[in-house]
């Protein structure tokens, strides 16, 4: 059964929709659905999200209690920003684990929309300087990349679209798990050497080579038969901390070892794309 992942700027009616969708479900499905939402972290939905540790640890309580619930007998209505795209990824390889379908229900409020919305909701409002950094960093989900796909759009005046959801995700088939995302024993008793090693043979392969390509070339890195897309230029900072989001998600599906690097070139090539 499907995870449908809610995403949105502040105060962009999530909550309203996943209410919704979640009553649907229960009324039409004969599975169980299961709620899980952002204020099961703090009492004031905001506070979290004031300091980046807190944000950090928002993310990691939302995602672990989504993939203890995603499951082929369940739906999972995830009820948070999510707004960050590496972020959905995550999500995504969550439910391709399961063999489960998933889709993204994207509340496209304008800025001006949300910001009157917020200022008027005086009991679970953001502070405007949260709001707007926020909302400054929201990144919009876009239906050609697979994590954000199926994408179904709602504007405030539209109606949730329950029908074409329950479609999408009930009623087609559903792909196979891809090499990034198949759970494997942690056998290998050298898996984390050379997890570290591969890595960061790859990154700085990537940081050389893109001194002499242009964007939009395609070369060739250590450990891996798959090629790295440099769809931009990008930093050792950046690089760096998409290589430790990776090494956190392999703590959970850790590939084999002889797979290591194109598992990792996979999640470049996603977690970096424009």
């Amino acid at each position: 059964m499907p995870l449908i992942v809610l995403c949105g700027r502040p105060t962009t009616g999530k909550s309203q929709r996943a209410s919704e969708l979640e009553t649907y479900f229960r009324d039409t499905c004969a599975k169980p659905t299961i709620l899980i939402i952002d204020e099961s972290f703090a009492s004031n939905k905001s506070t979290p999200y004031k300091d980046r540790a807190g944000e950090k640890n928002l993310r990691a309580h939302l995602k672990s209690n989504a993939e203890r619930a995603v499951s082929r007998d369940t739906v999972v209505i995830l009820d948070a920003m999510n707004y960050i795209k590496g972020y959905r990824y995550e999500l995504y390889c969550i439910a391709r684990s399961q063999r489960t379908p998933h889709c993204i229900v994207y509340c496209d409020t304008t800025l001006e929309q949300a910001r009157e919305w917020n200022t008027a909701n005086e009991e679970a409002h953001y502070e405007a300087e949260l709001f707007e950094d926020l909302s400054r960093r929201f990144e919009t989900p876009n239906e050609r990349n697979r994590w954000d796909a199926p994408l179904f759009t709602v504007k405030p005046d539209e109606p949730t679209p329950y029908e074409a959801i329950k479609e999408a995700l009930l009623q087609r088939a559903q792909k196979p798990p891809n090499i990034a995302t198949i759970p494997q024993k942690l056998s290998d008793t050298n898996f984390v050497y050379e997890l570290d090693k591969a890595t960061q043979e790859i990154v700085s392969a990537i940081l050389e080579a893109q001194g002499q390509a242009v964007v939009g070339d395609c070369f060739s890195v250590p450990k891996a038969t798959l090629k790295f897309h440099l769809s931009r230029n990008v930093t050792l900072s950046e690089l760096r901390r998409v290589r430790q989001q990776f090494l956190k998600i392999t703590q959970m599906h850790p590939p084999k070892v002889e797979d290591i690097g194109n598992v990792f070139v996979e999640y470049l090539n996603t977690t970096l794309a424009t």
